[in-house]
């Protein structure tokens, strides 16, 4: 598995918040990363992909605005997948958490690690995502790719936003994963 991600940005929800207080239509103002400060709640915005072999998986977000991905979210979400997987868990669902969202299945055999994708219609009906059902993959696989992602991510947001790479790193890292 590997993981993509790029361009990104934040904006300011508390920004946002003034101007619906000032009976001003709130807009999201795109400003760089380097814009992060724990004083505000930033999301992080960017690109965001997640292949397995070398196939681009399914994913929700803003269709119209690839760049727009909720790259804070899915590192919350993995970080639990991981944690899970890690403490022995077999089956974790996931779920984007919007009608006509996607769900994510990740059922672990072994060694082996198997992803359903389904579209979340009304929360009692799932459809199956064609070609997304038990797709294969090693756990070693999940465990480097998302390794990798976490390790860059946050390199790169303690060098662009030192004042904030907190918000979404309470620890540091350690040297190797």
């Amino acid at each position: 598995m590997r993981i993509i991600y790029g361009d990104l940005w934040t904006y300011s929800i508390l920004d946002m918040i003034k101007r619906v207080d000032q009976g001003i239509e709130p807009r999201v103002v795109r400003l760089p990363i380097s814009e992060l400060r724990m004083t505000d709640t930033i999301p992080l915005r960017g690109q965001f992909e997640i292949h397995v072999h070398d196939r681009k998986m399914w994913i929700i977000g803003n269709a119209s605005a690839p760049e727009e991905m909720m790259i804070d979210d899915w590192l919350y979400t993995l970080k639990l997948l991981f944690t899970r997987l890690e403490a022995g868990c077999t089956s974790y669902k996931m779920s984007t958490g919007e009608q006509g969202g996607a769900v994510y299945l990740f059922e672990r055999e072994g060694e082996m690690l198997f992803l359903s994708v389904f579209r979340d219609y009304d929360r009692d009906s799932l459809e199956p995502i064609e070609d997304w059902q038990r797709v294969p993959m090693t756990y070693e696989s999940f465990r480097r790719g998302y390794l990798d992602f976490r390790r860059r991510l946050y390199n790169e947001l303690k060098e662009q936003a030192p004042e904030g790479y907190r918000l979404y790193f309470k620890e540091d890292l350690p040297a190797e994963d």
